[in-house]
């Protein structure tokens, strides 16, 4: 559904921005902004008010605030007895630290959320790759022809295509490309994120060859299509097995703070445009296209160590809490 959503928006929104007249402009962005603002509205007080019909039972989990503190009594209580050695002897992992305040169960819990929070520092390089779509991308359109003969697509309606090649291929991974890979050896959910990572480094290789391209002659924006499709199969590879890597390897207390904690890594690639972009530390688009892919490239290396070494530590949750209780 969101990206039956994402199609509708990427695809209306530029006609009401750039077809609109509004406040004696030639454009109009507060008609393209204000209706998804008040579909939004809309669509929250139905919820709302659809709530009140609607038995819940509240799931008890772990809070964030719960997860810090332990995370904070754990440091505190080692950097104290740092001097003790036969009292940190008896602990095997720093957090055990907390195990007398906190409890076996909340200190376990924590481990296995650290770790799977490591396997996601790397991936935020993924999504300051993907979010140059609305951004680095739509600017390199604005150089192309996206004349159809019947219809003129404008630089920012181009980006209706990374939701419509992930909709046509989620299947075609499903049933084709991952029963071939798992022939070869590459079953896991890290494995998949490894070679999506890739994928979106080959798309900004490809961006970057059309980036010289455009520099000689006038392409067609159709010519934008590969680098678009390799960055939709990155996105299938790296966000659907991660999300389910992370709802596996999380506690029942802990799943929704996973989830959330994935999402992050996504606002903090953001950033990294942000920072990037605002910096302006190279002028060259080709340039810069291929500092992105060679990062993303190394990145992956450092992400498929992690993934190498990474072992689950929610096989022998219960048998240690158990244990130490």
């Amino acid at each position: 559904m969101y990206n039956c959503g994402s199609i509708l928006s990427r695809f209306v929104s530029p006609i009401l921005r750039e077809d609109g007249r509004c406040f004696g402009n030639n454009d109009c962005f507060p008609l393209a902004f204000g209706i998804p603002v008040v579909l939004l509205t809309s669509v929250t007080l139905l919820i709302v008010h659809a709530n009140r019909y609607v038995e819940t039972e509240q799931v008890k989990g772990t809070t964030v605030l719960n997860v810090l503190a332990c995370i904070k009594h754990a440091l505190v209580t080692k950097f104290k007895s740092r001097r003790v050695v036969e009292r940190s002897a008896q602990y095997r992992h720093w957090l055990d630290h907390s195990k007398e305040k906190y409890g076996s169960e909340l200190v376990w819990d924590t481990r296995i959320i650290l770790k799977v929070i490591v396997l996601y520092l790397p991936i935020t390089i993924f999504w300051a790759l993907f979010y140059q779509q609305g951004s680095r991308w739509v600017f390199q359109a604005t150089q192309m022809n996206g004349d159809l003969g019947f219809y003129v697509i404008k630089a920012d309606q181009f980006n209706v295509a990374n939701p419509l090649f992930v909709i046509l291929f989620i299947p075609v991974f499903e049933h084709v490309f991952y029963p071939l890979l798992a022939k070869v050896g590459i079953k896991t959910a890290l494995q998949k994120a490894f070679f999506g990572g890739l994928l979106a480094g080959v798309s900004f290789v490809v961006s970057a060859i059309i980036e010289l391209q455009l520099e000689n002659k006038y392409l067609h924006m159709m010519w934008l299509i590969p680098q678009y499709l390799l960055m939709a199969m990155g996105e299938i590879m790296v966000t659907i097995p991660l999300m389910n890597f992370s709802y596996s390897e999380a506690p029942e207390s802990m799943k929704t703070i996973l989830q959330a904690l994935f999402f992050l890594s996504a606002g903090l690639g953001n950033l990294i445009v942000v920072i990037v972009a605002g910096a302006r530390i190279i002028d060259y688009q080709f340039y810069e296209f291929l500092l992105y892919a060679v990062l993303m490239f190394v990145d992956m290396i450092v992400f498929g160590f992690l993934a190498r070494r990474y072992k689950s530590l929610q096989i022998n949750r219960v048998r240690k809490i158990e244990i130490s209780s």
